[in-house]
């Protein structure tokens, strides 16, 4: 029997054994702010100045929360909406110039987390008679790009065209660009990023979902000057 589960953290649970943590704060005046800010030192709440002091504790918290920086310093968008219509945060887009359709592609990767890892390449010379050594060269190595992701059906049937969208996009040799709030700060302007290794998860029966995996490296413009 397969089960329909639309919660995003949940699937992302039972499909990478991973548990995503909910953003109660983006929810003005949530059961969770009211209770969880309650008797804390330092938190002012705005009561009513004409009912009696003895009166209001028993006053529902009424707490402002200011409104959400919408774009980074870098101009990418913190949220979109995923394909069942819901918030997104820090969305991740892939783009392609496709030179004989001479099109843009680009694609929205779907309910994603990401994980970015670099490590330096140092030459070390060990010292005659002397302790420690000598650091000759130093060099940035490329950027390893962790990306798991879910596909989830507004319906009960698999999502076989954003499906075969993403396989489109991971089947193109050649470098993409790529657009997020992380990798913006992360990657030099001309970076882009090769996809290396794609893995579509085992649902255990969830048939309108399908989770995937991406390994990208970043890719940097050469340019080659023959005098």
């Amino acid at each position: 029997m397969a089960k329909t589960e639309f919660d995003i953290p949940k699937l992302f649970e039972i499909v990478f054994n991973y548990r995503m943590m909910p953003y109660p704060l983006l929810v003005a005046e949530s059961a969770y702010i009211m209770s969880s800010t309650k008797g804390l030192p330092g938190v002012k709440m705005p009561f009513d100045t004409a009912i009696p002091f003895m009166e209001r504790g028993n006053q529902d918290y009424n707490i402002k929360i200011p409104l959400r920086r919408e774009k980074s310093n870098l101009g990418q968008p913190f949220y979109t909406k995923n394909l069942l219509g819901l918030e997104m945060f820090m969305p991740i887009t892939l783009k392609y110039k496709d030179k004989k359709k001479n099109i843009d592609k680009e694609l929205l990767l779907q309910n994603t987390i990401i994980s970015m890892k670099m490590k330096k390449t140092i030459v070390e010379t060990p010292l005659i008679g002397r302790q420690g050594t000598v650091k000759e060269q130093i060099s940035i190595d490329d950027w390893d790009i962790s990306i798991k992701g879910m596909i989830v059906s507004a319906d009960n049937e698999y999502p076989d065209d954003a499906v075969k969208e993403l396989k489109d996009f991971v089947e193109i040799n050649e470098a993409l660009d790529i657009s997020s709030v992380l990798t913006a700060i992360m990657l030099d302007k001309d970076e882009k990023i090769v996809i290396k290794d794609f893995d579509l998860s085992e649902m255990h029966g969830i048939q309108h979902a399908q989770g995937f995996t991406m390994s990208m490296i970043s890719d940097i413009k050469f340019e080659l000057i023959l005098s």
